[in-house]
């Protein structure tokens, strides 16, 4: 495949395929039509109740966006996936 050669990680593919799986069904009528946020909702991710999920939860509810800059805006990634542990 053209995409494996272009370096598109196995994962990737994989979701895809998956994903156009279930829009030919749809478009054949064996399934039921998905909602317009159907998809955002079975992407939804359960986050545990953790010491470390709690305090990057609120570590969340403290940063404003809006007032970041790029670099700190990738300071802050950094950060928080320190606090999660990645």
């Amino acid at each position: 495949m053209a995409s494996a050669q272009a370096g598109v990680p196995g994962a990737v593919l994989a979701q895809a395929r998956r994903h156009l799986e279930r829009l030919e069904r749809q478009q054949r009528g064996d399934g039921p039509q998905m909602g317009l946020f159907d998809a955002a909702a079975e992407a939804e991710i359960d986050f545990e109740d953790t010491e470390e999920s709690d305090a990057l939860r609120e570590r969340l509810e403290e940063i404003d966006p809006d007032a970041l800059s790029p670099r700190e805006a990738l300071a802050l990634l950094y950060e928080l996936k320190e606090l999660e542990g990645y």
